[in-house]
């Protein structure tokens, strides 16, 4: 299990921050520590930008050019990727920016056009292996912002072999707990709240194994879209070891990493 320290601190406040003492630490509850890795930050300069408009490209047909708002200065950038339109918040690598394998962005002319700068996808950033369009974010954004500012770095990651008669301990808040029950710390468990609203949910649940499967549970929820998650949901799933895929498959795969208790979204 991959523990990230960022997310534990939400649950108890570590007296250390030295990363081989807290790997000692969880040693001696009984968690070996396979490896430690530290997270960083893997780009500079990328910024928070938003699609003000896209026009044809006057000399290329499978590329567009795109001018965006970065908080009042906008720029125009060719971008060869169609799976955004206007009003579309991305991340935009300004002039200077390094990415991923130092690869630094600089004005270029493509087909007779200055790019200022380039929109970026989630492998250009480092975030993962999603190359086939640009990255496109929900929620809310502050326009012109670093990137880096709403992500969960640095951290570290501490990979921990959890034995088999241990899983209350296969979850960030029961790896907190037993942290906060050797250094006699106050442990945070999250707060949940649930609204319920008319009509009553139609939903029914028929359980054919009670022997196998003597509780399942389960709860309706209206007006949910499908999308992105929050790039910091993102960052702690991926910091846990599980790839992002939408909020909805991200929001139970969140809970079970926190938790420890499996869920699933039905459609």
């Amino acid at each position: 299990m991959r523990v990230s320290l960022r997310w534990l601190r939400e649950f108890v406040d570590l007296p250390m921050d030295d990363p081989i003492e807290i790997g000692d630490l969880l040693a001696g509850l009984g968690h070996e520590v396979e490896g430690i890795e530290m997270l960083d930050v893997p780009f500079t300069g990328v910024e928070i930008a938003r699609v003000e408009s896209i026009r044809p490209h006057p000399d290329a047909d499978k590329i567009r050019l795109v001018t965006v708002d970065r908080g009042g200065n906008t720029q125009e950038v060719v971008c060869g990727a169609w799976n955004f339109d206007v009003g579309d918040v991305v991340t935009l690598a300004t002039v200077g920016a390094v990415l991923p394998g130092d690869f630094e962005i600089g004005a270029r002319e493509i087909r007779g056009v200055v790019s200022e700068g380039m929109i970026c996808s989630e492998r250009e950033l480092g975030f993962g292996d999603e190359h086939d369009g640009i990255l496109v974010l929900e929620g809310d954004y502050e326009l012109g912002r670093d990137l880096a500012d709403y992500l969960e770095l640095p951290d570290v990651v501490f990979d921990l072999s959890i034995t088999p008669n241990r899983p209350d301990a296969m979850s960030m808040l029961g790896i907190a707990r037993d942290v906060a029950a050797k250094l006699d710390l106050e442990l945070r468990e999250p707060a949940i709240t649930i609204t319920e609203s008319d009509p009553p949910t139609k939903l029914q649940i028929d359980i054919a194994d009670p022997v196998g499967c003597p509780r399942f549970v389960g709860r309706e929820v209206r007006g949910v879209a499908s999308g992105p998650s929050p790039l910091w949901m993102q960052a702690r799933l991926r910091a846990a070891g599980v790839r992002p895929i939408s909020n909805l498959v991200d929001a139970t795969n969140y809970v079970l990493m926190e938790l420890g208790h499996p869920t699933h979204a039905f459609d």
